[in-house]
């Protein structure tokens, strides 16, 4: 890290990294230093007065609700701690080392190279094939989107020379996953009843409501990224850049 730096010089740089994305580390504490380290020794090699956006999550909040970037954090799991504890540790750091700082915390997000396990590649690979996917009670509202559309908002953000210290990244509008589970079945022509709503229970770190309050991210960029888990969806959308994103802005 500290030789591509050196090489480089970057202005202005984006800390996607994270250890809880690796399945031997997922939910065990020592991610959490792992995030930490991992986000001191970009720190420490980073040009004086760099720009940095932290990919953060909303893993970092915990409870149930619509998510202000001004409530507390409480995560229920290691990679919210993570996650959490590597943004403090990034704006603690900033002034002493001179960078400037913004966590982006992201919320639900999906698209092209999202991992197969994941609900809606694993709605889609069992759909396709005509068999029925265990689900829980589906009455989770989350604020899904897409990936395209957050690394637009992360880029914006990156462009501004001051920005807030924490901006939530997502749509502001809640989809539960009974609904998006149903549009994707429409949108591939899958009956319905393969959707086995409450086969498997619910995690107990599973919150009903996780929507993102757009406000700050509105009032920084101008702009909230479009809600595009619609009815009448294309199904293309899991695996292709949407169609207002392909032209160039």
């Amino acid at each position: 890290v500290a030789r591509a730096l050196g090489q480089c010089r970057p202005d202005t740089i984006l800390h996607l990294a994270a250890s809880g994305v690796a399945p031997q580390m997922r939910e065990k504490l020592d991610q959490v230093a792992a995030d930490l380290a991992m986000a001191e020794n970009l720190l420490a090699h980073a040009p004086r007065g760099s720009r940095l956006v932290v990919a953060g999550s909303v893993a970092e909040y915990g409870l149930s609700g619509l998510h202000d970037e001004a409530m507390a954090c409480y995560p229920g799991t290691a990679y919210g701690l993570g996650k959490l504890a590597m943004g403090l540790h990034c704006l603690a750091r900033a002034q002493e080392l001179g960078h400037r700082v913004t966590i982006a915390r992201l919320f639900g997000l999906y698209g092209p190279g999202e991992a197969a396990g994941r609900l809606l590649p694993n709605l889609l690979k069992c759909l396709a094939a005509g068999e029925p996917v265990a689900l829980s009670d589906g009455m989770q509202e989350r604020d899904f989107i897409h990936v395209d559309d957050a690394c637009d908002a992360m880029l914006r953000l990156a462009a501004r020379a001051e920005a807030p210290a924490v901006v939530n990244i997502g749509t502001g509008e809640g989809v539960t996953v009974r609904a998006a589970a149903e549009m994707v079945a429409d949108a591939l022509g899958a009956p319905r009843e393969l959707l086995r709503f409450g086969a498997v229970p619910r995690r107990s770190t599973d919150t009903p409501v996780q929507v993102a309050a757009t406000g700050l991210l509105r009032e920084t960029i101008g702009l909230v990224p479009p809600q595009r888990l619609v009815p009448g969806l294309d199904p293309a959308i899991f695996t292709d850049t949407p169609a207002d994103l392909r032209a160039p802005s």
